[in-house]
């Protein structure tokens, strides 16, 4: 009455273990993957773009009277977050978008009065009409319309 043959239990208790931490970090990484391609992380420096608090109602796009916009969906909707020489940075529920403004856009207000650049200011409510270019990093406005601040 001997013990059974086989491997040594300190071997099978290593394996075992290695196997583990294996399926642990394929957990983590996988996690992370699904996390960034679906843009859950806090925004970047200044919480610039950052998710609401968890309790907290992320911003939604202004429901207030818009009586002259131009036909079609806006390209973005969002808060002007930083006005540079490159263009404007849009803060948004996806995070902060880079819209160059060419000399040609268009500025009006939600009722069709025409504005100019100099209205834009940090912290204005903006709907923007463009295209955007062939990396969907930038986009190109057409007609930025300032709206109503969403509704608490």
């Amino acid at each position: 009455m001997g013990r059974a043959k086989g491997p040594p239990v300190k071997v099978l208790i290593g394996a075992g273990a290695t196997l583990l931490v294996a399926l642990m970090l394929l957990a983590a990484f996988s996690l992370g993957v699904v996390v960034g391609h679906r843009g859950l992380l806090v925004g970047t420096v200044d919480n610039f773009g950052a998710r609401p608090a968890p309790g907290r109602q992320p911003p939604q796009p202004p429901t207030g009277p818009v009586e002259d916009l131009p036909p079609g969906r806006p390209a973005l909707v969002g808060r002007v977050g930083a006005i540079t020489n490159e263009g404007l940075f849009i803060q948004t529920q996806q995070g902060p978008r880079l819209v160059q403004v060419d000399d040609d856009a268009k500025v009006q207000d939600h009722r069709g009065q025409e504005l100019s650049l100099k209205d834009l200011r940090q912290g204005v409510y903006v709907a923007i009409f463009g295209e955007f270019t062939g990396d969907g990093r930038r986009l190109v406005a057409e007609t930025i319309v300032v709206v109503p601040p969403p509704q608490p």
